[in-house]
């Protein structure tokens, strides 16, 4: 997967070479990649305590699944720590829709 983009950029053509519109399986989308930008306010912080709303788990399992972030343990505490193609995916995703 190439960095910063998302489910929607990298569908895979069909027969008569137009693009599917249904997301592949474990890409993160817009939604999940907004998460994640919240999560890190959007790149200024490069790690968080692993404690998440549950309304967040499913976007940055889907995130994690893909390599943008990475669960790391310091000492006896796990904290979520943000990788190089995850800080790529939020500068992509401010520069197309901005922050919210």
């Amino acid at each position: 997967m190439a960095v910063g983009r998302t489910a929607y950029d990298v569908r895979a053509p069909t027969k008569k070479g137009q693009v599917s519109k249904k997301p592949s399986k474990g890409a993160p989308t817009d939604l999940n990649i907004y998460a994640l930008a919240d999560m890190f306010h959007y790149g200024e912080l490069k790690e968080v305590p692993n404690r998440l709303h549950a309304t967040d788990v499913p976007h940055i399992r889907r995130c994690l699944k893909a390599g943008l972030v990475d669960v790391v343990r310091k000492g006896k505490t796990t904290v979520l720590k943000l990788t190089p193609p995850g800080v790529a995916a939020i500068k992509a995703y401010e520069q197309r829709w901005g922050r919210i």
